[in-house]
């Protein structure tokens, strides 16, 4: 009978394998090197000094900080995802080793729960959410719009969870984790997708992947149980269970602790979802790529159908013009081809082909590419402004004239605009 040992082995060796990769196993020859042939380390280390170098165990003390990091996740998942605490490659390392060490010396649930709750609270990490949430599904038109506006949300959420209106901020939070959910496991077969916060097999979201630390076995499958608890009967336990919040069973819910609680579990979600998204993105991008090669046409709005290589082509042109704004702002100048290839700061920035089409006059500057589908874009700048063009041919000007525009709407924003 497994008495918690081979639970927790295992559980350590997925950690330390998403954590340290490769690594993990160099993690164990090295010590095993050490252990077994300390003369041998001891002579390293000496001909390290001498060089001027530092000792074998300052050139491992990395790999050994990271071994020491899986231990604390791996622990602090086994003790403290069954009180709500949702796992993901964000936690605060030193804080849950901290509260591992109070749990030891006997402190209750509730103390580590105070604890956890402020090491959140003043780390910035959930503040960074809402920009996070917009990432979701970046790359496809339907994906990127619903990112939006579930990033405003959670926004405002944040805004009542700093004013401790927590009975706002966990519902809207709960709900999002929700829709998000839904959205990551939505399939051809599965068309609505599936719910994290269901105890039924055959309602319930698969979260889990293997590559996350949110998607390890024992991360957002465990934490499931304490935010799908059912509450049968109207109470206040002071508990954040999905359904009780939901569905009014739960009367206080409204707690610094459990908001807390629901924004690392949206941020574990975050983690673990966004790498589904990303794959459906990519998959609609190319599907409607695959659709309009070679279509020389434009939709509702006037956009390119045949959008290939814009989203390369666009970043090239406004990496070059980053470049140029630096070197003006250094210099009082824009540079020209020969300039940039010639100054480090510039090039660093910028590929030598695209620094060849570079054209400058006394104040202003432009340069064009063409892309995969072979739509030109066009990039310059005067006085500090940068404008804009694309169009079938090159424009042979400098901005401000005919073409150049300050705005970057239209086939110079977004990835896809079908």
């Amino acid at each position: 009978m497994d008495d918690g040992t081979d639970t927790a082995r295992r559980a350590l060796d997925d950690v330390r394998r998403r954590l340290l990769g490769k690594d993990a196993s160099n993690v164990d020859s090295l010590r095993a090197f050490i252990e077994e042939h300390p003369f041998w380390s001891a002579v390293i280390g000496i001909v390290g000094i001498a060089a001027g170098g530092s000792t074998l165990v300052d050139e491992l003390e990395p790999l050994f900080k990271m071994e020491r990091n899986a231990l604390t996740v791996t622990e602090a998942m086994l003790a403290f995802t069954n009180r709500g605490w949702a796992i993901s490659s964000f936690v605060p390392v030193d804080s849950y080793r901290a509260a591992l060490a109070m749990r030891s010396s006997g402190a209750t649930e509730d103390e580590i729960d105070v604890a956890l709750t402020t090491a959140w609270n003043e780390s910035q990490l959930l503040h960074s959410l809402p920009a996070r949430i917009k990432m979701l599904g970046a790359g496809d038109d339907s994906l990127g719009a619903i990112a939006v506006e579930r990033s405003r949300l959670v926004g405002l959420a944040w805004g009542h969870h700093l004013n401790g209106s927590y009975e706002a901020s966990i519902p809207i939070v709960l709900a999002q984790v929700d829709g998000i959910t839904h959205d990551a496991t939505t399939t051809v077969a599965n068309p609505k997708g599936s719910t994290i916060f269901s105890s039924r097999p055959d309602r319930q979201a698969d979260v889990t992947d293997a590559a996350t630390l949110a998607g390890i076995e024992f991360g957002l499958p465990a934490v499931r149980e304490w935010f799908s608890a059912s509450v049968a009967r109207s109470a206040a336990h002071g508990t954040v269970s999905r359904h009780g919040v939901m569905h009014g069973r739960e009367l206080r819910y409204d707690s610094r602790a459990n908001s807390t609680k629901s924004f690392v579990l949206l941020l574990a979600i975050w983690e673990w979802a966004n790498r589904q998204l990303s794959a459906q993105a990519q998959h609609r991008r190319q599907a409607r790529y695959d659709e309009h090669t070679g279509a020389d046409g434009v939709d509702e709005n006037g956009w390119r159908l045949d959008r290939r290589g814009f989203t390369d082509t666009r970043t090239r042109l406004r990496t070059l013009a980053l470049a140029q704004s630096a070197y003006r702002d250094r210099l009082n100048r824009y540079g020209s081809r020969f300039m940039l290839m010639t100054d480090p700061a510039s090039l660093s920035l910028v590929d030598v082909d695209l620094v060849a089409n570079v054209v400058t006059s006394p104040g202003a500057w432009s340069a064009w590419l063409r892309s995969d589908a072979g739509w030109a874009f066009g990039i310059g700048g005067r006085d500090g402004q940068t404008h804009y063009w694309d169009g079938y041919q090159p424009i042979d000007t400098f901005p401000p004239a005919d073409g150049w525009r300050t705005s970057d709407a239209g086939n110079w924003s977004g990835d896809c605009h079908w």
